[in-house]
C-alpha cells in the first residue's frame, strides 16, 4: 500500500482493516502497551537486539528529581501505590552523570547525541525535561515532581 494512493472512497472500517493488513507488527500485543507504529523499524530492531524492549505495564517505580528530597514524599505516596513500589530520587547535581550513562545506553540502539543535546541546553529546567524522558526510557516507571503527591490510588488508572 505505500506506493498506492489512499482509497478515500472505501468505508472507514475497511480502510482500517487495510491499514492493519499492511502494517508491520513489531512486538506481540502481550509484551507492551506501547503503539510502536510511529517508531522507525531500525530503532525497534536495535532495541530487540539489545534486549531493551519494555515489558507490559509500567514498572513499580517512582522517579523524582529536585534540589532536595522532601522527607514526606515516599511515606505520603506509598499508601496510594502498590506494595513494593520503589522510589528513585535524583538530585539536580546528579542529572549530568545519569544523562551521560543513559546516553551511552541509547547509543547502543542507534539514538546518538542525547548527551550532547543535554549539554547544549542552558536553563536547568530544559535539561531536567530531557533527563525525565531519558530516565523514563531507561528506568521505566512514573515520574513525579518532588513537590507533587498522589491523591488517588494509582492502580485505579495505571496497570503495573
Amino acid at each position: 500500500m505505500p506506493d498506492q494512493a489512499i482509497p478515500w472512497n472505501v468505508e472507514r472500517g475497511e480502510l482500517f482493516q487495510m491499514f492493519l493488513k499492511n502494517s508491520k507488527i513489531h512486538q506481540p500485543a502481550n509484551m507492551s502497551t506501547i503503539n510502536w507504529a510511529g517508531a522507525p523499524d531500525s530503532l525497534v530492531e536495535k532495541m530487540k537486539e539489545q534486549n531493551k524492549m519494555p515489558g507490559k505495564g509500567i514498572n513499580n517505580l517512582i522517579l523524582t528529581s529536585g534540589p532536595w528530597e522532601p522527607e514526606w514524599f515516599e511515606t505520603y505516596s506509598q499508601k496510594l501505590l502498590p506494595n513494593g513500589t520503589q522510589y528513585k530520587y535524583f538530585n539536580y547535581e546528579a542529572l549530568d552523570a545519569d544523562v551521560q550513562m543513559i546516553s551511552q545506553e541509547m547509543e547502543k540502539v542507534g539514538v546518538k547525541g542525547a548527551y550532547k543535546a543535554f549539554k547544549m541546553l542552558r536553563p536547568k529546567a530544559f535539561k531536567a525535561d530531557i533527563w525525565r524522558w531519558m530516565a523514563l526510557w531507561h528506568y521505566g516507571g512514573i515520574y513525579l515532581d518532588a513537590k507533587m503527591a498522589f491523591a488517588k490510588n494509582v492502580s485505579d488508572w495505571i496497570s503495573f
